[in-house]
C-alpha cells in the first residue's frame, strides 16, 4: 500500500494505536512459540530472531554454534521486570572463538571486560538494560589475534574506568516540557503527543519540521538544546545528522560524476593514489573496487569481521608504531593492508570506512577539501543555514549545534583534544569526528534536511541532473541479481536512502540512529514530507526512536495535509 496513503486515511486515535502497539509487541513472541522456523527467514548465511528470554536465547545461539554461526548484533528490550533479547547471527567462512553473556551485573562488567581483553577478545556488541532497578549488560566478544594485549601499566589504568553514568530522570510528572515554535488548534493533540512521549522516554530535546504541497507548515522544537544550562532546544538549531552525511557525501561523488572528473565504474583505490601500510597483506581485489561499489556500500568491507578504522584511531595508532594520533589518510592505508570481507560487489554492508574513501576521492578530483567542497555545492546553492560539522570538543561546537546526550551513560578512550586516552562521555571526545566526518559528520536542522530531500526530488534538480538522479535511486546490481530479494517496490540505494514507487513517483526516506542522536527524513512524491530529529539515540528500553515517534509524527503531517486541502 502507498506509503503516504497510510498516513492519510489511518486518524491514529489513541485507542487504535494502543491495540497495535500490543500487536506489533507481542506478535513475534507468538510467532516464535508457535512456529520457531517464521523467526529464522533470513538467508542461510544469516540468522534474525528477536525478543527471546534468556534462557532461549542461550540455546538458540548454543544450537546455532553448533552449525558454525557467530553471533554479531544483540538487543535488549526491558520493562524493569523482564527482560526480552534479539540477536543476529551470521556463518563465516572461518569460524572464529566468540564469547556471548547477556545477564553480567553491572559490577562484573569491568572484571569481565578485563579477563576477555587478556584473552584477546574484542567486545564488538553491548547493551545496558535495567531489572528490578539494577543495570545488567549484554555482550558479544570476538577473538581478535590482532588486538594487542594489554600492559600491566594500561591494565591498571584501564581498571580506574568510571562507572556508567545514565542520563538522569529528565521530565519529572510535574514539570514543564519548554516548546518553541508549536502552533496549537489543529496540532494541538499532535503536540501534546509529543511531549508525553518526550517525557516517557526522557528524551532531552526534540524537533520537528512538516512541508505540504512544497512549502514550510510546521516547524517546532521541544525540550533543552543543554540541560545544564536549561537552554532551550529551537526550531533552527542544529541536530547531529549521524548516517545522513553519507547521502550528503554520494550527492558531491554524482556531482562530480557529472562533471565529467570522475567515472563511477573506474577503481577507487587507483584514483587516490594512497599506498597501503603492509604492501604484502594487500588484499588483490582492492583495486578493482570501484567507485559506484562504494557508494552502495557494496565494497567488500564488513566493520563487524574487522573493524571500523574511524571510531578506533588508537587501537591502530599502536598496531602502526605511530608516534601520533592516526589521520585519515593513515587509517586508509592500514586497511588497504587487511583482507576483504566479501566478494566487492555481491554483498551491502554499512560502512562509515567507505565513505572516508569517497571522501578522499572527492578531495583528489576536486582540488579542495571535503568540507570546503560541501559547503561550496551543497550547503550554498540551497541556502542552507544549519548544515555545518560536528565538532569533537564541546567547547568547539557552533552556537547553532545543540548538545548530544547517550543514554547508556559509559565512558569511553578520549580519542581527541587534550589529554588523550583519559576516560570521558562519548559526547565530550569519545568520537574524533575528524575521522568519520564523511559518514556522522554533518549537522543541520530538520528543516534543512528536509531542504535536502526536496532538492533531490525537484524537477529539475538544483542539486542533481536527471540522469544523476535515476544512478541515485537506482536498484543496485546485486539486488537485481539476488532471486532472494526483494524486487517488488522498497529498496535501499546509495547513502542508505531507501525508495519506494508511488502512483505519482518515488517516495524515498533515510532513518539514521547515530551514537548520540536520531534523525528522520519521508519525502513523498506529491511534495509532502516530514522530518524529525533527537539528541540521544535510544528511547527508554532500548527501542528504535523512528520506530517509536513515527506513528505521532503521521498524526501531525496528517493535520498538516488537512489543513491545506
Amino acid at each position: 500500500q502507498n506509503l503516504e496513503d497510510i498516513i492519510l486515511k489511518d486518524p491514529w486515535n489513541r485507542h487504535f494505536q494502543r491495540a497495535h502497539e500490543m500487536f506489533r509487541r507481542y506478535l513475534p513472541l507468538i510467532l516464535i512459540v508457535l512456529l520457531p522456523s517464521v523467526a529464522f527467514s533470513q538467508s542461510k548465511d544469516e540468522k534474525i530472531f528477536e525478543r527471546q528470554s534468556i534462557k532461549k536465547i542461550r540455546k538458540t545461539i548454543a544450537s546455532l554454534s553448533e552449525k558454525g554461526y557467530v553471533p554479531m548484533e544483540v538487543a535488549v528490550a526491558s520493562n524493569g521486570r523482564k527482560a526480552t533479547f534479539s540477536a543476529r547471527l551470521v556463518r563465516p567462512k572461518k569460524p572464529f572463538p566468540w564469547v556471548a553473556e547477556f545477564e553480567i551485573s553491572d559490577d562484573k562488567f569491568e572484571e569481565r571486560f578485563q579477563s576477555n581483553r587478556a584473552k584477546q577478545l574484542r567486545l564488538v556488541a553491548h547493551e545496558e538494560y535495567e531489572l528490578k532497578k539494577t543495570k545488567h549488560h549484554a555482550c558479544i566478544w570476538h577473538f581478535d589475534a590482532d588486538l594487542a594485549v594489554l600492559s600491566p601499566e594500561e591494565t591498571k589504568a584501564t581498571a580506574k574506568r568510571p562507572k556508567p553514568q545514565p542520563l538522569d530522570i529528565i521530565w519529572q510528572p510535574e514539570s514543564k516540557v519548554p516548546s518553541v515554535g508549536t502552533q496549537g488548534g489543529d496540532f494541538e493533540q499532535f503536540e501534546n503527543r509529543t511531549v508525553e512521549y518526550m517525557r516517557a522516554n526522557q528524551i532531552p530535546a526534540l524537533s520537528v519540521a512538516l512541508v505540504v504541497r512544497g512549502k514550510p507548515v510546521y516547524e517546532a522544537a521541544f525540550g533543552y538544546g543543554d540541560l545544564e544550562r536549561k537552554i532551550k532546544a529551537k526550531p533552527g538549531v542544529a541536530f547531529g545528522t549521524g548516517w545522513f552525511s553519507r547521502l550528503i557525501t554520494v550527492i558531491a561523488v554524482l556531482q562530480l560524476a557529472e562533471k565529467g572528473k570522475l567515472n563511477l565504474d573506474q577503481p577507487a583505490f587507483p584514483l587516490v593514489g594512497i599506498e597501503p601500510w603492509r604492501e604484502s597483506t594487500e588484499d588483490q581485489r582492492l583495486n578493482k573496487i570501484t567507485i559506484r561499489q562504494l557508494l552502495q556500500e557494496t565494497g567488500g568491507h564488513d566493520p563487524e569481521l574487522t573493524t571500523e578504522p574511524g571510531f578506533n584511531p588508537r587501537f591502530i595508532t599502536k598496531k602502526m608504531g605511530l608516534k601520533s594520533t592516526v589521520n585519515s589518510q593513515q587509517l586508509i592505508q592500514y586497511m588497504m593492508s587487511q583482507p576483504l570481507s566479501y566478494e566487492p560487489g555481491t554483498k551491502r554492508v554499512s560502512s562509515a570506512y567507505s565513505a572516508l574513501v569517497l571522501a578522499k576521492v572527492i578531495e583528489k578530483v576536486s582540488g579542495v577539501s571535503y568540507e570546503d567542497y560541501i559547503l561550496a555545492n551543497i550547503k550554498k546553492p540551497l541556502k542552507l543555514k544549519t548544515l555545518v560539522m560536528q565538532e569533537t570538543a564541546p567547547d568547539a561546537r557552533p552556537d547553532n549545534c545543540l548538545c548530544h546526550y547517550q543514554r547508556g551513560g559509559g565512558f569511553y578512550s578520549k580519542l581527541a583534544g587534550e589529554n588523550l586516552g583519559s576516560w570521558v562521555q562519548l559526547t565530550e571526545g569519545g568520537i574524533d569526528f575528524r575521522l568519520v566526518h564523511a559518514s556522522h559528520g554533518w549537522t543541520a536542522s530538520p528543516m534543512d534536511l528536509l531542504t535536502i530531500g526536496r532538492a533531490l526530488q525537484a524537477d529539475p534538480s538544483p542539486l542533481l541532473s536527471r540522469h544523476s538522479k535515476k544512478i541515485l535511486v537506482a536498484m543496485p546490481e546485486h539486488v537485481r541479481n539476488n532471486p532472494e530479494s526483494d524486487k517488488r517496490k522498497v529498496w535501499l540505494t546509495m547513502g542508505g536512502l531507501r525508495v519506494q514507487k508511488s502512483k505519482k513517483g518515488m517516495d524515498f526516506w533515510m532513518t539514521s540512529r547515530g551514537t548520540c542522536s536520531t534523525a528522520s527524513v519521508v519525502c513523498f512524491a506529491s511534495e509532502n514530507s516530514r522530518c524529525f530529529t533527537m539528541n540521544c539515540s535510544a528511547t527508554i528500553g532500548g527501542r528504535d526512536p523512528d520506530e517509536a515517534y513515527r506513528p505521532i509524527i503521521n498524526q501531525g503531517l496528517s493535520a498538516a495535509i488537512k489543513m491545506f486541502k
